[in-house]
């Protein structure tokens, strides 16, 4: 037998080869044409135009499994010459089902001969169909879908022993004249529509009407599970499935298709011209083979058979690899990966390792071609899932590497595509990139490559991300890399920032200190980098107490001692761990830098001894006295300072302090607080009070407010003692009355008032004061008070009324009662009665009276 080889179109990929199967030669002699076959293992059965069966044999070339040869076995008469319509052998139950004359006829198929049992069962026959997903998998036999001329669609059951029975029976609208089954649903041709019916529920729905003309045969076709293939109208393979129409979109294929076969991923067409190749996977054709007077195209049990009345080809399906290499050579990068797909899922060798060693060969290939096409995605998943070496990656892009020369790839060369186009450069730099990453966060990079690999990142992130670069330093992913390799590319690219923040990971605390140095001064320039303000983390982290100094000493020389402040205090507070930051060491480091010595030891005296509390107190004393000799503004922050911090010190000798104070006029704040708090207030006040005005009398006041809790009462005895001023006296025992003693109160009380006049001052103070231990001083004072005020009201009375005459018929007007004493008491308030009498009591009648 020949193989045939056939001109393909120029977009057309070799799909199918073409072998001969049956030629004419082996017909001639039983003189026979072909209208129907079957092919089972190695057995061809053939039904004939005259109504004969034939068997022959098929052998394979050992050598060329492509060539084959035929060897007639027997042949078979039915009943009648018409034309066998249908044929279909199962060697399981060593049957031949056929349709002659539209009667059905089974054989046995190592016979040949005619089971006459069956004969004619089924009659007026327009169509049939092998159910290959029976709906009764439980038993051993054939189930097969006839359509009647009666306008019936019958399931039946051919079992071992040739017993045939009707499994269900549908009636129809119109008569079927092709037909498709797979399980319970049947998909169907009348003249003018296709139908879907479901032989379980005996539903039928139309899917879709054509016109007369419109096509040449139709023709359903079951390609998988649930799955078929119409000819439809407008020149279209139409997909369906056992819902009705599919969502794959149409095949295009020839007008005057007459027949078709499945090999996945390929729709065979046959028309009256060629036999096409579709594929399911983009709906394309693929191969368009000459087909001169072909007539038939089935696939039989895994083999596409083709052919004429007279000769019979198997269209052979080229070995995946060979179809995987015909795309590749032809650039059809995706049905390539396709096939590829495919190739893996069910080629039963898939774990060798020669395949694995194809597949990640074409993958690579494929990764190449789509990086070419800037469909980075893709080429990173192949390149990825190919394992594709990393010394083929470096070798990619030559200028980014001054190490790769000496890693090759000869498929590509980034340098070369983006000289082509230079506004490609980025695009190719961030795939570059994230390949490189994710290989070295995979572990996939060994130390020969792994400055290769860093000399790649930075050249590239310097030209597209740089802040991504720094963020990167940041994270410390470049730690493990050759830190002297990084820096030196760093500062080649001037990414000098990013370059000092390594040094600083790599602990060269000195260096990368400097180059931020540098850069403040404006030495070096590099935009990522933030300001002075930045350095204040690093340097909280720097291990090497030196380095951290002299950060200090920068820093203030800079005029930035509110940065360097809280450094050196962080530091104090570890003295444990490096004593270098004593205070009093630091005292001594940064003598020059006064106004930062002062605040460092402002923030931490109070967890300092004697001589820290000292020192602060000479600096703040000496640069008082300088803020006052030269009047600088910030006097009164000072001074402010200055006091908190007298306030609060802990450590302080205050008799010692008090007397830097001694002949100090311009420090009487001061002063006053450390005589408060030594509890010399009588002092406090006569320094107070040393011009003993109204100013410094409201001061005072408020001096003994403060303290009184600490001193009590007895402070306003002392402030009233030292009063010069009669009227700051009378003031102050208006205020504070209830704070002074009365006897206190009386002293002060002026010789010239009269009593009356100076009682609302007297009277408050004595009021608040009464309390046990003066109520003594109380009452003699109430009695006094009373005395005279009656004594001033008798002399009036005297005057007014002249004198009174008392006898035996007089009466007291309290207890209506005759006077036997001489003592008695002439009523004031009475003077204004109505009677002409006078008006007097008993002594005791009016001691009663006034007690009540």
């Amino acid at each position: 037998m020949k193989v045939f080889s056939f001109q393909l179109d120029v977009m057309s990929i070799q799909t199918f080869e073409l072998s001969g199967l049956l030629d004419e030669c082996d017909l001639a002699l039983l003189n026979v044409s072909i209208s129907c076959f079957d092919l089972e293992q190695d057995n061809l059965f053939i039904g004939t135009t005259n109504g004969q069966v034939i068997q022959f044999s098929i052998a394979t070339n050992s050598r060329k499994s492509a060539v084959f040869s035929t060897e007639h076995l027997a042949t078979t008469k039915l009943p009648v010459s018409s034309r066998i319509s249908n044929l279909f052998c199962s060697l399981s139950i060593s049957a031949i089902i056929c349709v002659c004359d539209e009667q059905l006829y089974c054989l046995q198929s190592n016979s040949l001969k005619i089971v006459s049992s069956l004969s004619g069962r089924a009659k007026s026959i327009s169509c049939m169909s092998i159910n290959q997903n029976p709906v009764n998998d439980d038993t051993i036999g054939v189930e097969f879908l006839i359509g009647t001329s009666r306008k019936m669609i019958q399931l039946f059951h051919l079992s071992l022993d040739y017993k045939l029975s009707l499994i269900k029976q549908v009636s129809v609208s119109e008569i079927p004249i092709c037909i498709a089954v797979d399980s319970w649903v049947a998909i169907w041709a009348s003249s003018g529509a296709y139908y879907i019916t479901d032989m379980k529920n005996g539903t039928s729905s139309m899917l879709f009407p054509y016109q007369k003309g419109s096509i040449v045969e139709p023709f359903v076709k079951r390609i998988g599970v649930g799955e078929f293939i119409l000819n439809g109208p407008n020149a279209l393979g139409v997909f369906a499935n056992s819902q009705g129409v599919s969502q794959k979109p149409p095949l295009t294929w020839s007008p005057t298709t007459f027949a078709t076969a499945f090999s996945h991923p390929y729709v065979l067409a046959l028309d009256d011209e060629f036999l096409t190749v579709h594929s399911v996977l983009d709906q394309i054709q693929k191969q368009s083979i000459p087909s001169p007077g072909w007539k038939h195209l089935e696939n039989t049990n895994g083999k596409v058979v083709v052919g004429s009345s007279r000769d019979l080809l198997v269209a052979l399906l080229l070995t995946q690899q060979q179809q995987i290499k015909g795309l590749l050579d032809e650039k059809r990068i995706d049905e390539a990966l396709a096939v590829l797909d495919n190739y893996y899922q069910t080629n039963s060798a898939k774990n060798e390792e020669d395949f694995f060693a194809f597949k990640r060969k074409t993958e690579q290939k494929c990764a190449f071609f789509k990086l070419k096409n800037r469909e980075f995605s893709e080429a990173r998943r192949l390149f990825l899932s190919s394992d594709l070496q990393i010394e083929t990656l470096i070798g990619m892009w030559p200028s980014c590497s001054k190490t790769s020369s000496r890693f090759k790839c000869k498929e590509i060369n980034i340098d070369e595509l983006c000289a082509q186009n230079a506004s490609h450069f980025n695009q190719y730099a961030d795939f570059y990139i994230s390949i490189i990453m994710q290989y070295i966060r995979s572990d996939s990079v060994y130390s020969e490559t792994l400055d290769a690999c860093a000399e790649i990142l930075i050249n590239l992130y310097c030209q597209t991300d740089s802040v991504k670069l720094f963020e990167l330093i940041d994270q410390n992913f470049f730690l493990p890399f050759n830190g002297d390799l990084v820096v030196a590319l760093l500062k080649e690219n001037k990414q000098w920032h990013s370059a000092a923040l390594h040094l600083n990971k790599i602990f060269n605390e000195k260096v990368s200190l400097q180059i931020w140095m540098d850069l403040v001064d404006n030495k070096i320039e590099d935009p990522l980098f933030p300001g002075i303000h930045f350095l204040t983390d690093p340097i909280s982290k720097f291990q090497t107490t030196r380095v951290v100094l002299d950060a200090l000493h920068w820093l203030c020389e800079k005029g930035e001692d509110k940065l360097a402040l809280p450094l050196a205090i962080e530091r104090a507070n570890l003295v444990d761990l490096d004593s270098s930051f004593h205070p009093s060491k630091m005292v001594t480091e940064f003598d020059q830098h006064s106004d930062f010595v002062l605040r460092f030891l402002e923030a931490l005296y109070k967890k300092c001894d004697y001589n820290v509390n000292l020192i602060l107190f000479k600096r703040f004393h000496r640069k008082v006295h300088e803020i006052k000799n030269e009047q600088f503004t910030d006097e009164i922050s000072y001074r402010d300072r200055f006091r908190t911090f007298l306030r609060g010190s802990p450590s302080l000798n205050l008799q010692e302090a008090l007397s830097y104070f001694a002949n100090c006029s311009c420090c009487e704040e001061e002063t006053l607080i450390l005589l408060r708090r030594l509890g010399l207030h009588e002092k406090a006040l006569s320094l107070i009070l040393k011009d003993n005005g109204v100013t410094e009398f409201e001061s005072a006041l408020d001096y003994c407010e403060k303290v009184q809790d600490e001193s009590g009462e007895k402070l306003y005895e002392s402030l009233l003692d030292r009063l010069n001023n009669k009227t700051l006296c009378l003031e102050l025992i208006k205020r504070h009355g209830n704070k002074i003693s009365p006897s206190k109160t009386l002293q002060y009380i002026p010789d010239d008032f009269k009593l009356k006049d100076a009682s609302a001052h007297v009277t408050k103070a004595l009021k608040c004061r009464a309390n046990a231990s003066s109520l003594l001083s109380l009452r003699q004072y109430a009695t006094l008070q009373v005395a005279q005020d009656y004594k001033a009201k008798e002399l009036e009375m005297i005057k007014t009324l002249g004198p009174i005459c008392i006898d035996d018929n007089s009466t007291c007007c309290v207890c209506n009662g005759p006077f036997f004493e001489s003592a008695f008491v002439r009523l004031p308030g009475f003077n204004n009665a109505t009677s002409s009498e006078p008006q007097i009591v008993h002594v005791t009648c009016m001691t009663d009276s006034t007690t009540n």
